[in-house]
């Protein structure tokens, strides 16, 4: 049983590259099902390699032991090449895995890190982790709630290149993490 899925050469229902959203669902699906005893549960890597891939569909990850990783993020966003004159430039898409946020599903979120259920009864998700690739066209920051509890852990807002909307992480039982598109209308 291979714990390495390659986004590229994984049999899904769509192409990568037309929603790669779609794609890692299947994948973590597969994961799913081939990992279904606590000593068959290694987690998996799945290897996004270079190219532009769109995000359609929101990628739900609710398992643990899961790396996402890429081959570099080439530019930090691609509104470098687009806002800029590329005349003089060698190469105007150098290398790199890069996502573009296109969600058309409604939910305005590229991944959500989530099991339904309390921690207790369910688990935690443990060692989620995102590596080398760039997601274009979403931000960071911690999403806040409205009741202040004094014995929730805090962490400090991150920012990408737009500051608008988030990729959001509380530290509450539901771990949630959520990445949305910029929103141009303002804050």
């Amino acid at each position: 049983m291979s714990t390495v899925y390659d986004v590229t050469t994984f049999s899904g229902s769509v192409s990568p590259h037309t929603d790669i959203g779609r794609v890692i669902n299947e994948i973590i699906a597969d994961i799913k099902a081939q990992q279904t005893t606590q000593v068959t549960r290694p987690g998996a890597v799945i290897y996004i390699p270079p190219g532009h891939y769109d995000l359609q569909t929101r990628v739900i990850i609710d398992i643990s032991y899961v790396q996402i990783k890429g081959s570099g993020h080439g530019f930090q966003s691609l509104a470098i090449r687009d806002e800029s004159s590329t005349s003089g430039w060698i190469d105007t898409l150098p290398g790199g895995s890069h996502i573009q946020m296109k969600n058309t599903d409604g939910t305005s979120v590229a991944f959500l890190v989530q099991r339904a259920g309390s921690p207790t009864t369910v688990g935690r998700i443990n060692s989620v982790e995102f590596r080398d690739f760039i997601i274009d066209g979403v931000s960071a920051s911690k999403r806040r709630h409205r009741r202040r509890d004094p014995h929730r852990r805090r962490t400090p807002s991150f920012y990408g290149h737009s500051g608008r909307d988030r990729v959001a992480g509380n530290d509450t039982s539901d771990r949630t993490v959520e990445a949305r598109p910029p929103s141009y209308a303002g804050r």
